[in-house]
């Protein structure tokens, strides 16, 4: 395997404790193509997902919902990122049920932030979920020692990644997924060949945007607490 599990268990706390950062900290620089935008604003889900009253008092983390709908979709994704890191012995098969439960709840999260609407990257709520359960999700996969889950982590990543709204959101989260996935696949000469495959194709998505680049140099090339992300990408 690329990784042993203590050093994947490492990786998962760092990133389970690595605090939010100011809304202000990173700087997006103004698009070309910026339009104005909006988003529309129902018992439900938590009843199905067992949580109970301590459980809810959660929820007031990072403001309130609009609508029994987002209360539900919040519950939802909390769920399934939680699903999602279920440990897995590195010896199960494809046909086992931790493993098709652990990639079916990447596949369903990959859906989620492919599809969601505005409001997803907006409200206070889903931007704390993301924060807090969706990136601890992703650092944690994109280390498995089964590519399938790897692709699809990287997948979240690359979605959440080019989504201009969440950069002035996530500075951090981004770093530390460069730091300790991307450019380590790339240095490492037992990554594998599709690791470094799935790193450079998304490297290369990202270096077709100019908005992408500028918002690099900038944000960590130019901070001097950053690593170079803009050097070491080119």
């Amino acid at each position: 395997s690329f990784l042993k599990s203590s050093e994947v268990e490492s990786l998962r706390n760092l990133a389970t404790r690595a605090a939010p950062p100011p809304a202000d900290k990173m700087t997006t620089l103004p698009s070309e193509d910026a339009r104005g935008q909006g988003f529309q604003e129902g018992k439900g889900v938590q009843e199905s997902f067992g949580e109970g009253e301590e459980d809810a008092s959660e929820l007031g983390e990072g403001g309130e919902f609009g609508t029994v709908a987002q209360r539900d979709a919040y519950l939802l994704l909390r769920a399934l990122c939680k699903l999602s890191l279920k440990e897995i012995a590195d010896d199960c098969t494809a046909d086992s049920v931790p493993y098709r439960s652990k990639l079916l709840a990447l596949e369903l999260l990959h859906s989620i932030t492919k599809s969601s609407g505005l409001a997803f990257y907006h409200i206070d709520k889903f931007i704390y979920a993301i924060r807090h359960y969706l990136f601890p999700s992703v650092i944690a996969n994109s280390m498995s020692v089964f590519f399938p889950i790897v692709e699809t982590a990287l997948d979240i990543f690359e979605i959440l990644f080019l989504r201009i709204e969440l950069r002035s959101l996530l500075k951090l989260e981004v770093e530390s997924i460069f730091q300790t996935v991307i450019f380590r696949f790339l240095d490492s000469p037992t990554a594998g060949a599709m690791r470094r495959k799935r790193v450079l194709l998304l490297l290369s998505r990202a270096a077709a945007d100019p908005q992408t680049l500028a918002d690099l140099f900038v944000n960590y090339d130019c901070d001097v607490e950053a690593i170079n992300i803009f050097e070491k990408t080119l």
